[in-house]
């Protein structure tokens, strides 16, 4: 019979590290606290704030916007203001007057003051008419006193006073001018509203007028030191040859030199029907010479401008009246020669350039045998 065995004990199966320390970590979590329900004062709270905040963008917005279109109140007041006119006053210039010394010619009276001799006073105007008085405050109480000169204002247009009579209302005339639209003012200076206008009364002024006129035109432009070109068109006017050709030689250069090619031939040829006119004047000595250089220039300015044919035209007419020598005869057959260079006419050029180096060579001028010859081989190329 066999002895009855006590009962062995149940043992756990044994867990895992891993799962052993994985359930530790989970009961360690915390669990989610439950929020509490939301109440009726709370919801009442958050409605105020919400209502505050909205209140403050809407008064902030209002705020900006009537900052923006609102106008803001403004004060405007009218300055004052006058409109002034200058008057021009007159110039006035004093003299040193004579010497001065205390006492008279007794030597009593030392504390006065008197003069010593008379001075001599020479003035000038270039327009208008100085005055000369004696100076009524002055030191000097006995003897002479120093000189005032005065001179009335000058107008705009002062250099028109001297080709006016005395009498002549000048401001008054040029006032009635302006209004009838007549004459405008500009930079200090009159000129007529309209060419043709001014076109009209130079066509309607006698000749002696006229000529009287640019006469003393002349000479206000030469004191005044006016340019070249004014000169020489109130010479050319005035009918007076000499000074006109010798200005209007200069005008001519002066164009060349700068390329006013138009310029240049303007003032040639005024130069030209000076010079004719002359021939039956005869206030020129040698007015055919005169016609002579004045043709084969504005000939050869004509061949610049590219007008060939009036050119040769001028150009033969000069040939007319040179002699059967001379270097004068000599230049004008260069210039034909250029001329029917430009015209494609060789053989012409070839003879005309062949007359003008034998006349050259003949006369001795080197200068002019060697242009020629710069033209021969230009002319050749």
């Amino acid at each position: 019979m066999t002895e009855p065995t006590e009962p062995t004990e149940m043992t756990e199966p044994t867990e895992p590290a891993e799962t052993h320390a994985y359930v530790t970590e989970v009961e360690d979590v915390a669990e989610p606290v439950a929020k509490s329900p939301r109440t009726a004062r709370g919801a009442v709270l958050l409605g105020a704030r919400i209502l505050t905040g909205m209140i403050g963008v809407g008064v902030a917005a209002v705020t900006i916007g009537a900052a923006i279109l609102v106008p803001l109140p403004s004060h405007q007041v009218t300055p004052v203001s006058r409109l002034v006119t200058p008057v021009a006053s007159p110039q006035k210039r004093v003299c040193a007057g004579p010497l001065l010394r205390l006492g008279d010619d007794a030597g009593q009276a030392a504390t006065a003051v008197s003069s010593v001799g008379k001075p001599e006073v020479r003035y000038s105007q270039s327009a208008g008419k100085a005055t000369r008085a004696p100076l009524t405050s002055t030191d000097s109480t006995t003897g002479v006193a120093p000189d005032l000169l005065t001179l009335p204002p000058r107008s705009t247009s002062s250099s028109l006073l001297p080709l006016l009579s005395e009498d002549t209302r000048f401001a008054q005339a040029v006032s009635m001018l302006k209004i009838a639209g007549m004459v405008e003012e500009e930079k200090g200076a009159l000129r007529t509203s309209h060419p043709l206008l001014r076109d009209v009364v130079l066509a309607t002024i006698p000749a002696s007028v006229r000529k009287t006129l640019h006469s003393s035109a002349t000479r206000v432009a030469d004191m005044l030191g006016a340019p070249i070109e004014v000169q020489a068109l109130h010479e050319f006017h005035a009918q007076n040859a000499f000074g006109a050709l010798l200005l209007l030689e200069r005008v001519a250069l002066r164009c060349a030199a700068r390329g006013d090619v138009a310029g240049n031939i303007l003032a040639l040829r005024r130069g030209l029907e000076l010079a004719r006119r002359e021939l039956f004047r005869g206030e020129l000595d040698d007015p055919m010479r005169a016609v002579l250089i004045f043709s084969r220039k504005l000939g050869e300015a004509l061949a610049t401008a590219g007008d060939l044919t009036d050119a040769d035209g001028v150009l033969r007419e000069a040939l007319d009246m040179a002699g059967p020598s001379g270097q004068d005869r000599a230049r004008v057959l260069g210039a034909l020669a250029h001329v029917a260079h430009g015209r494609e006419r060789r053989k012409e050029a070839q003879a005309y350039l062949s007359e003008a180096l034998e006349l050259a060579t003949k006369s001795g001028s080197h200068e002019l045998v060697t242009s020629l010859e710069d033209l021969r081989r230009a002319i050749a190329v």
